[in-house]
């Protein structure tokens, strides 16, 4: 299953050369071989992989027939317990299909697991006191996070249990973990995909349903087939030649300087086959920054979310998350409700401004994976957390589409990713430029290799 692509796993099982039991052993004895170490899901089932499979195998063919895909534990998925990054299991209630995952089970694919996460969601770095938290598989020694709120997302990936990751971005928690982990990370415009009933939903404002792939063209083989019906989707021919990509230089000037290095070569070689890379100002994508960071949407949606579904249980034991939504409580409705106006305004200045251009495009991230020992303590904690979304909550407050995807390494061996940030609703164009980008530059193989915990893969 390990580097198999979607494309060709769907080829192989309408041709009959492979069932969904065959694929749900593959799946199981990777698991169990726990190359990239533990903690990457909060709940795998070998025996409910198994009747799901059979389940599968009776089933008419349709494109993601067997298709093994992992679940972040905020969503509900019959015959998984969910947790929610939690200490303890959440009622019966949020363990029902989830509107996307239902979709995805009428369409024969398997559900490999649920994957770990930050206590609801509510950080950028993939820490997890009560159950641990998975380690990047591209650190030999152990000691880097691989991202958040969607940690184990990623990593699942490399694992060789999963060839898409089924995971939710309200500030990053897609985009964030799939650069760290060195894979393909789309979060589509909110409202392309609906999350329906028995998700976490704890700031309904800024989320949306995301995936991780090892490569764009796994993401957009996935979208086409979720998006249309059983068969398999039709080839496109995107280029990059002519479009024109946008960049803003004060996003490289923050970031770490290698890292900008490896974002300005791969940006270099599209030019060289024809993008048209320009300079621009977009001031708003700054100011959604600190609009995310001030008017604190998603920490008031959420206290409110618990208060809501929860009222009488203490959900929150991360000292470090608990904490955060103290003050909010006591907060005026009227300042929520201005932030929601103030957010609108900055929505239709963005989207003015990038009529001039198909797309924006950044560092994923201005920083390497930190150190576990580096957020160990709360003020170094929410320093590097608010640091690691600089350029990915902005794509949420203004409502666009986003994809990162791996483009090289850093100076200390750990991947690099480029972010196209497209026009609300401009998902298809972002998926055809991010592909021909990959063409040009490499897939994840090509530009990254194996990681060093996967020893002998």
């Amino acid at each position: 299953m390990r580097f198999r692509s979607l494309k060709d796993l769907s080829a192989l099982v309408s041709g009959n050369k492979i069932n969904c039991k065959e694929i749900a052993s593959e799946i199981t004895a990777n698991r169990a071989s726990n190359s990239v170490g533990g903690h990457v899901y909060q709940s795998f089932d070998v025996e409910e992989i198994g009747r799901q499979a059979e389940k599968s195998d009776n089933a008419p063919f349709s494109s993601l027939k067997g298709a093994p895909i992992s679940v972040k534990d905020a969503f509900g998925v019959a015959g998984y317990p969910t947790y929610g990054g939690g200490k303890h299991q959440l009622p019966e209630k949020w363990s029902r299909d989830t509107g996307i995952v239902r979709q995805l089970r009428a369409y024969s694919a398997l559900f490999s697991g649920k994957t770990q996460m930050v206590e609801f969601a509510l950080g950028g770095l993939g820490q997890n006191p009560h159950w641990g938290a998975p380690v990047n598989p591209w650190d030999d020694a152990g000691d880097r996070v691989c991202g958040g709120s969607s940690c184990g997302a990623g990593v699942s990936l490399w694992d060789g249990t999963a060839i898409v990751a089924l995971a939710a971005d309200i500030a990053g928690s897609v985009r964030v973990p799939a650069s760290m982990s060195g894979v393909v990370g789309f979060r589509p415009t909110q409202g392309v995909w609906a999350f329906g009933e028995s998700y976490l939903g704890i700031c309904p404002t800024l989320d949306s349903p995301g995936i991780l792939t090892l490569s764009v063209e796994d993401a957009q083989f996935f979208v086409s087939a979720l998006n249309g019906a059983n068969n398999a989707p039709r080839a496109t021919s995107p280029s990059l030649k002519g479009a024109k990509l946008a960049f803003a230089s004060c996003y490289f000037e923050q970031a770490q300087g290698d890292i900008a290095d490896v974002v300005w070569r791969a940006l270099q070689a599209l030019s060289s086959a024809g993008a048209e890379v320009i300079e621009v100002d977009f001031p708003e994508f700054g100011e959604a920054y600190e609009f995310y960071m001030q008017s604190q949407i998603a920490a008031i949606e959420c206290a409110t979310f618990i208060d809501s579904e929860f009222p009488n249980e203490a959900v929150l034991h991360d000292p470090f998350i608990a904490g955060r939504l103290q003050s909010i409580r006591n907060m005026e409705p009227s300042v929520y409700l201005n932030s929601l106006d103030k957010r609108n305004h900055l929505i239709a200045a963005a989207d003015e401004r990038m009529q001039a251009f198909d797309a924006f495009v950044t560092p994923t991230l201005p920083i390497s994976p930190p150190l576990f020992s580096d957020i160990d303590r709360i003020e170094n904690y929410t320093k590097l957390n608010r640091r690691v979304t600089l350029m990915t909550n902005p794509v949420n407050v203004l409502n666009l589409s986003s994809l990162t995807m791996p483009i090289g390494k850093d100076a200390a061996g750990l991947p690099v990713g480029l972010q196209f940030v497209g026009k609300s609703h401009a998902d298809d164009l972002i998926l055809s430029l991010a592909l021909d980008a990959e063409r040009i530059l490499g897939s994840t193989i090509d530009v990254l290799g194996t990681p060093p915990r996967l020893g002998g893969y």
